[in-house]
């Protein structure tokens, strides 16, 4: 009987980069002028904080808790930085933040406030403006693009393992494929290497980018029959000329 391979889970880098167009500088500026904010009619004087958010960590399949562990790293001028440790839940909320370029304001905003009111967030299942309230306004949220980062890095995992989770290459590519329903209206492609899958996601308002390793070890032959019949156990052969105890 010869060795099998068992999956233990696996480790991913998974990075998203908004493009901030006059679209999306458009609806900032709405959001800001609707509590007194003034900024330029373009939202030139807008920008996000960061260029682009990083999760990076590992997944294992086999652990009761404990089973996901990663940072948060934000590129911002291209200075590198960790802005979460060791986070552990799929449900996340992490700001890309606000720079504001000679702003003048109409009434007292925190930091905290124009975070919510004007910059984008990152969620576990998209891209998003988020809601803010005071006691006198409400700024409703807005999804700006919708993907769902914990199906991505799995259906990567999958296809690491040569399985078809993003389905069938488009027609003519190799490496192209359909909108996956968890990140509609964004261009697929996605490669595989031995135990391992890098992809990418490219939308009007966001692009994604990802690597996952599979984390793997041999399984003997002793192991696999223990698994199969319980109870199993190698038989005790004497050796010729061995001694008796």
């Amino acid at each position: 009987m010869s060795n099998a391979t068992e999956i233990l889970g696996y480790h991913f880098i998974i990075s998203f980069a908004p493009l901030w167009t006059y679209e999306l500088r458009r609806l900032a500026t709405q959001r800001a002028q609707a509590v007194g904010l003034r900024l330029s009619d373009g939202g030139d004087d807008l920008r996000p904080r960061a260029k682009a958010l990083s999760l990076a960590g590992t997944q294992w399949s086999r652990l009761r808790s404990g089973d996901l562990r990663f940072d948060v790293v934000e590129l911002r001028d291209d200075v590198r930085s960790i802005v979460e440790v060791g986070f552990t839940s799929r449900q996340c909320r992490f700001p890309f933040g606000v720079r504001l370029i000679e702003t003048a304001t109409h009434e007292q905003l925190t930091a905290h406030d124009l975070r919510e009111i004007v910059g984008l967030w990152l969620t576990d299942a998209a891209l998003v403006f988020s809601s803010w309230r005071n006691n006198t306004r409400v700024i409703a949220s807005e999804t700006i693009a919708s993907f769902d980062i914990w199906k991505a890095l799995d259906a990567m995992s999958e296809f690491a393992m040569a399985e078809p989770s993003f389905g069938h290459a488009l027609h003519g590519f190799s490496d192209r494929y359909p909108s996956p329903a968890w990140a509609a209206d964004f261009e697929t492609t996605a490669q595989r290497k031995a135990w391992s899958a890098h992809a990418t996601f490219g939308s009007k308002r966001i692009f994604v980018t990802g690597t996952v390793n599979l984390i793997v070890r041999d399984v003997l032959p002793d192991e696999i029959r223990r698994k199969r019949h319980p109870g199993w156990a190698p038989s005790r052969r004497r050796v010729k000329g061995a001694s008796k105890r």
